[in-house]
């Protein structure tokens, strides 16, 4: 071999490893940058169903707008709280409301308000507050943001604005009343009806035999326990005049 071959066969494996060593970085960057992790806005964004931790949320909640033309949009916020909070967006022209579901993707996709229906006042959202327990998320259309919400609902009525549910007092002196409201949405009313007997069923709303929902009065039939004491049972009808 000559030494002109030999100089020659050195020039061409250092040009090699040169060339080597200058992709390598290039690529290594290329690869960071495709693969780093993307900064959260913070804001309230568009639900990305082709997420897999939102692979089964779209059976349960869809975007829609009301025959009035109100749009209502399920949202998550670009943040840490994406896989846990839900917020609902309901809008017309410069009115809007937005209520947080926090922590409600963490359970039972059916504790997140589903549209039920509107008035000329209000929007109706139902679901699941527990097992064997139903709530209503009402949205006043005037303004929107003061929506009210309703646990242990026995039953409503979306055509005149009335809803009848079980107090928390209920609950908390299960041994000594059973307590309903009914509250009257268009008149802005609420009407307490306290019985002096117990509902023995873990779930209360199941002590509630016939609601039956009218203009003027509500009619509530009941079948209660008479006391603790006793096994007796007590039927009892209760018109509310409105």
């Amino acid at each position: 071999m000559t030494i002109r071959h030999s100089i020659y066969i050195l020039l061409t494996t250092v040009s090699t490893i040169l060339l080597i060593a200058c992709d390598k970085p290039h690529n290594k960057e290329n690869s960071t940058t495709n693969n780093q992790v993307r900064k959260q806005t913070g804001k309230l964004a568009e639900i990305n169903f082709s997420d897999t931790n939102y692979f089964d949320l779209k059976i349960w909640i869809k975007d829609t707008i009301t025959q009035d033309g109100y749009k209502i949009k399920y949202l998550v916020r670009d943040d840490s709280t994406k896989y846990k909070d839900i917020y609902i967006e309901c809008s017309k022209g410069n009115v809007r409301g937005i209520f947080h579901g926090e922590n409600l993707l963490e359970y039972r996709r059916y504790f997140i308000p589903n549209f039920a229906g509107e008035t000329d006042k209000h929007l109706y959202f139902s679901h699941g507050c527990a097992t064997d327990c139903s709530a209503l998320l009402v949205f006043p259309k005037d303004t929107l943001s003061k929506f009210k919400e309703f646990f242990h609902v026995v039953d409503y009525n979306v055509k005149l604005g009335q809803v009848l549910y079980v107090t928390d007092s209920t609950y908390e002196n299960e041994n000594e009343i059973y307590e309903l409201a009914l509250v009257d949405l268009n008149n802005k009313k609420t009407y307490k009806i306290t019985y002096n007997n117990i509902c023995g069923a873990v779930y209360k709303p199941t002590c509630i035999d016939t609601v039956i929902f009218s203009k003027n009065q509500v009619t509530i039939k009941t079948t209660l326990r008479k006391s603790i004491e006793t096994e007796q049972n007590v039927t009892q009808t209760k018109i509310i005049k409105l």
